[in-house]
Order: C-alpha cells, then structure tokens, then sequence
C-alpha cells in the first residue's frame, strides 16, 4: 500500500474583528489576523491555524505567511503526513515562529485522526473530557472592567482572569471593585503580563491578597526568573509563568529558580502538541500545576488545544475564551461551547469540516 501524500498545501488569512478592542499591558487587539493552514491529501484535508503575535512570540501575519510558503515547497508537498514525528523534527531547526510550527502540526495531527477514524485525544492517548474555561476580563477603566466582569458571571462563568498592568493605585482599585461587584463566589485570576517590577509586584500581591485572589500571573519580564523566585518566597500567593515558559527547555530554568507554582501552556508558544505534553509532563513531575492557554485565536486552534488538555489530565486551569469575543465565527465543526464548557467532541480529527471566508 503505498504512503498517503500532502497532495496540496494551502494558506489563506484569517480577518475577524473582536466585538471590542481586547487590551493587556503588551498590546491591544482590534483584530485577529491569523493563517489558516491547510493540507490536502486528496480524500482527506488537515487543518490548522497560527496565531502570531509580535509581542510573545515574535512573529506577524506576513512573516508567518512566508515561512508557511516556504515550508510548503520545501518540506511539505509530497511528505506522508503520518510521519509526523519526522516533519516536526525538520521544522526544529527553525528559530522561532512558533504559530507556524503549531499551525502545521496540528493539520498533520487532524489529517492522521481523520484517517485512523480516531479524534486526536484518542491518537495521543486522552479521553473525552468537559473542560471548564475561564474568561478574560480587558484591561480598562475600573468602572468598565467591573461592568464587564459582572457580565460574565450573569452569563454563567465562574471564573474570571483580569487584565491589569497600567498602575498599581488603578489596579488595586480595579480588584476591589471586581471583587466587590460580582461578590465572593468567582474565582478570581490576575494576569499583569510583564508589567511590574519586583518591589512593586510584592505591594500589590499584600493589598490583593485579602480579596482572594487566586494566583498572579507574569508579574515581571520574562527574563527575570530570580526576581519570581523572590517573589514567590516573599508573599506565599501562587506564581503563574506565561511568556516565561514557550518549550520544555524554558520550565526546566523556571524549575532550577524554583520560579513558579503554575505554567500556562499554549500550542502557539511550544510549536507542536507533542512539545506542550512535555510541558505538562515535566511539570506534574516537578510538582507545578498547569494551565492550557491561547492567544487571539479561533475556535479552529483552540480545539487542538481542548484535544490537547484531554490528552493531559493535569492541566488543571483552563484559558481557552479567545473565540468568545470575536465578531463571528467561521469555523464547521470542532469543539464546542456551552456557556464556560467547552466539549471537544467525538469526530475524527480536530473534527473540522471547514472554515468559511472571513
């Protein structure tokens, strides 16, 4: 019998306006601007999606769309996509470009789920499972982040992750007035990304504490693993690492710091599936707990990653809201959403069956 082939390789952007500007301390999305990816086999066709975003991963539309042609016509086109292990391990020796890689790899996953007649959880040896997500609140005035917090939680989410980062005063007024505006049952997570500096992170974490918070989120540049470490010791309130973390190789320095109690994980930053469950692996090991998170994606990624968190049983917070705030939704098939739940359902594959022009 012989090798199934990757007949075709296609790319076309994926444009969707967020329903309001999406704010954190790095950035400001209007928009997404993403790839779509897809690999077409003859009988079977394999989806993905990039994600890049300049801030954490290093990486824009163009240049994504670039690597991808280049990857087409000199890696793709004509590989058997079953030999999964053996296309990834090409694209290793590429720096960087993480959403490229991911984009690719999860096609290759769908293709190979669709042809075995077995979703990808099933492939990389998960089960089914209802994962519970999180939603993010936008960095903005007090007023208006209590507003939209409120919202949430009468839409049924019983978690919220607040976007902080301008200033301490403003921050500071910013829980107080979530908290006091939606009361003590939601959880309540704060995301600084990068913003803080030592002194000030160690202030701020005395004033929230109080208002049970349950963990801070990259408080401090990515480089800076001692001043976590310190952070960590000096407060007793969980550390979260984001743009600390993209691959394995970078939890084994949070580890050595003794840096963080939580690392979330996203397929944007680790480049491939089988890199973010070294991730998980390596932090149950270490005794850190885990986070499966996204950046400004569609509901297409964000079923590779729901497959992915069925694969990894100790990812145990869930950040997957991203396709919640887009104007619409192109995407047929896939996992599917119920209030805070998120299913990844039983089709073969991601369980795409295509993604309409945006």
């Amino acid at each position: 019998m012989d090798p199934m082939r990757i007949l075709d390789v296609s790319m076309d952007v994926l444009e969707i306006s967020f329903r309001k500007p999406l704010r954190t301390a790095l950035c400001e999305f209007q928009k997404l601007e993403n790839i779509l990816l897809k690999l077409n086999t003859g009988p079977i066709i394999g989806f993905g999606e990039a994600s890049p975003t300049l801030a954490v991963t290093g990486d824009t539309s163009d240049t994504v769309m670039a690597l991808l042609k280049e990857l087409a016509s000199s890696i793709l086109e004509g590989a058997d996509p079953i030999d999964v292990k053996g296309i990834t391990r090409r694209l290793e020796g590429i720096p960087f470009n993480g959403s490229a890689k991911a984009a690719v790899d999860m096609a290759l996953h769908d293709v190979i789920g669709k042809f075995s007649r077995m979703p990808v959880f099933s492939l990389l040896g998960g089960s089914f499972r209802r994962l519970k997500t999180d939603v993010t609140v936008s960095l903005g005035e007090p007023e208006e982040m209590c507003r939209e917090a409120e919202y949430w939680v009468e839409a049924g989410f019983e978690t919220l992750k607040l976007k902080l980062g301008s200033s301490l005063k403003e921050d500071l007024e910013r829980v107080k007035g979530v908290r006091d505006r939606v009361g003590s049952s939601p959880d309540i997570r704060v995301d600084l990304n990068q913003a803080y500096t030592r002194q000030l992170t160690v202030k701020f974490i005395s004033k929230v504490a109080p208002l049970d918070v349950e963990f801070v989120e990259q408080p401090l540049p990515a480089w800076d693993l001692k001043g976590l470490a310190q952070i960590r010791r000096a407060t007793g309130l969980p550390i979260a690492v984001d743009e600390s973390v993209h691959t394995s190789r970078d939890l084994l320095k949070v580890l050595d710091y003794e840096a963080a109690d939580i690392v979330n994980i996203k397929l944007m930053k680790a480049g491939e599936i089988r890199e973010a469950l070294r991730i998980a692996a390596l932090a149950e090991t270490a005794g850190l707990e885990s986070m499966i998170g996204c950046m400004a994606e569609t509901r297409l990624s964000i079923t590779a990653a729901v497959h992915l968190a069925c694969a990894a049983p100790n990812i145990s917070y869930i950040d997957l809201d991203s396709p919640l705030f887009l104007e619409k939704d192109p995407v047929v098939g896939g996992a599917k959403y119920d209030g805070p739940y998120i299913e990844p359902g039983m089709e073969y594959g991601l369980g795409i069956m295509d993604v309409e022009e945006t």
